[in-house]
Parts: structure tokens; sequence; C-alpha cells
């Protein structure tokens, strides 16, 4: 399919549902300098990790172009080319991300009021020190809109009556996931680990429900070429934590968290 017809797929599921004016915000961050990614075709949807201390400029953790491309930074200085995802997927992602859970509806200053309200009747404070910013971007021509807010994880918890919130925790979820599978390769690759993961799982639990690409939470790259891959999966009454250490030569080493218990 050709680049305009993918990206008017993505776009017709990311603002089909909408009114006509839609809303504008700041101009979106562009990487730096001497750290643009080898691509002609510009940024979609971008997902940035900003760190308050770090006065090196940030790029993007997760880059994905208008034709499909998928570049990453697990460092926020260089970036990888990462494959890219099929027109099906962009459908999938897009839906999710919109009609799921409101990513264009979510406004950032909005946001931040109810966050604020929350704090003064909770007593909870909002502020974070050292806390990363999220930052989402979606950008097509002349729009933009771009979600920011600061430790996203930690204040969904803190307060779970702010639906907008914990729809934002959601989206950065998803797309932290969007990350994971393509540093393992891509669909089918995530596939064979979470087969892996499900395996060990059902040793100590035999009734367990298979995980899916979906669960993988995170993964990082070791110095040695070993790769680390953690399955979670949030149940109660305690997470489920399966992690996986893949090594260049030989299979992987499972551990298996199912609550206090632990397997090697």
């Amino acid at each position: 399919m050709s680049h305009p017809s993918r990206c008017a797929l993505f776009l017709c599921c990311l603002f089909g549902t909408f009114p006509m004016v839609l809303p504008r915000s700041a101009a979106a961050v562009e990487p730096p300098a001497g750290l643009a990614t080898p691509s002609a075709s510009p940024s979609l949807l971008r997902l940035t990790f900003v760190d308050p201390g770090n006065p090196v400029p940030t790029v993007p953790a997760l880059d994905i172009r208008h034709n499909g491309d998928v570049f990453l930074s697990t460092d926020g200085r260089r970036v990888t080319p990462a494959g890219g995802l099929t027109d099906a997927e962009l459908r999938s992602l897009a839906a999710e991300l919109t009609e799921r859970h409101g990513l264009l509806q979510i406004s950032t200053p909005i946001l931040w009021q109810e966050i604020e309200s929350s704090a003064r009747t909770t007593g909870l404070r909002p502020d974070v020190a050292g806390a990363a910013t999220t930052v989402i971007e979606v950008q097509s021509g002349e729009f933009r809109h771009r979600v920011e807010c600061p430790a996203v994880g930690l204040l969904a918890r803190r307060y779970p009556q702010i639906a907008d919130l914990q729809r934002l925790a959601a989206i950065q979820t998803r797309l932290q996931n969007v990350m994971a599978v393509q540093q393992v390769g891509g669909g089918a690759a995530a596939d064979l680990l979470a087969h892996e993961g499900t395996t060990q799982l059902r040793q100590s639990d035999p009734q367990a429900a298979p995980f899916s690409s979906r669960e993988i939470a995170m993964v990082r790259t070791l110095s040695d070429g070993s790769q680390f891959v953690q399955f979670f999966r949030d149940a109660r009454p305690q997470p489920v934590i399966v992690t996986l250490t893949r090594f260049p030569e030989s299979g992987p080493r499972v551990s298996v968290l199912n609550g206090a218990a632990e397997l090697r």
C-alpha cells in the first residue's frame, strides 16, 4: 500500500469519529540536529520521556512514521530503526488509542486542573521529584495534538478517580508494549516469547491463562548481547511477572514471580 494510503488509513481511524474542528496544541518537539532518524517519512505518533535533570536534548522513545516505519530510542539520545507496522497493526493501534482510550480528547490543561483539584481534596501531592514527563504527540500536516504529564504511572495510582489520567496511563502502557514488541523482532517473535512464558508459568499454575504479546511490558538489551524480556499481568490478588533472559547462543532462562513464589 502506498504512503498516502497508509497515512490516510491511520488518520481516518484517529480523526474519523471527531468533529471537523480539531483541538490545536503547542508545536511538537523535533529531534535535535544530528539525531534525526534516516527516514524521509515524517512522524505521525511519538512517545517521549523528558528527564528534567538531563541537559541533553531528548529524542522520542517511540516514533511511528506516516509510512509505518518505527524508530526507537532506549536512552533518549540514540535512535534505532526497528521494523514497522502493517496496515492492520496501524488500524488496530489507532482504534485502540482513539476509540477506547480517547487520546484526542485528553487536554493537558484540563488534566492538570483535575490533578490539582484531587490533590486539594485528598491531600496527596502531585509533584514527584525527578520524575520524567511523558509526552505523546500526534501530527499530520497542520494538525497537532500533544498531551504531557509527569510521573503518569505513579499519579494514576495516586488519583484513581481521574478518568483522563487512567486513560493516559493505559495509552502509555500500550505504546511501551508497541516498543517492546518491536525490540524483540516483531509480532511473530513476540508470540513465540509469549508461548515460552506461558509454558513456564503453567509449571507453577496449570490453570493460568496464556500470555499474549500484549503483556510484554519491558525489554532491555544488556552489554553481553543478552536480552531481558518481562511479561506483566495485573492479576488479583497478586500480579504475575514472568521474565525471560535470552542469550545469543543458548535458550532463555526463565523466572516466574507469582505472588510471593519464585521459580528459577
